[in-house]
């Protein structure tokens, strides 16, 4: 089942442990169509810190121009609870232009996706595999891995 939107989107993976947020550029958030998805625990080894970075690291990834990992001290996983994280049925569509804020996230579930332009997110047994299918960039993470795809050189 796939759902579509041209707006924003939010979801959490089956086991909600992963929680993902598509923002467009009408969010004023970002400059562009951008995914952002924080993982509660892992166990992968994380890419080193960078010197710059006075938080966290290594649990937030965010797929823009590029798939990269972010130096965040806040999570999207705090609008986990509200709604189900376990229900397969639904996610959370929210309309930036109305409202830029995220409301409770809702499950995602295995062999779903969502699409909002050129950006999809697929929730996997392995993680959640978002791509941007207009550039070929992408990620896949899960608990014990994770993956970038199509990194454009010198990013």
């Amino acid at each position: 089942m796939d759902f579509s939107c041209t707006r924003g989107a939010g979801f959490v993976s089956p086991t909600g442990n992963t929680a993902c947020v598509v923002f467009t550029r009408a969010s004023g958030l970002y400059d562009a169509l951008t995914v952002r998805c924080d993982l509660r625990d892992h166990t992968y080894t994380t890419p080193p810190k960078p010197q710059s970075c006075g938080t966290d690291s290594g649990q937030t990834i965010e797929l823009g121009d590029s798939a990269r990992f972010l130096c965040a001290g806040d999570t999207i996983l705090d609008h986990v609870g509200t709604r189900n994280p376990y229900a397969t049925d639904y996610t959370t569509w929210f309309d930036p232009t109305q409202n830029p804020a995220v409301g409770p996230l809702a499950g995602l579930g295995y062999g779903n996706s969502i699409k909002v332009d050129a950006i999809t997110c697929t929730s996997t047994r392995s993680g959640v595999d978002c791509r941007n299918t207009a550039t070929g960039v992408g990620f896949l993470i899960g608990m014990s891995s994770y993956r970038l795809t199509g990194r454009r050189p010198g990013r």
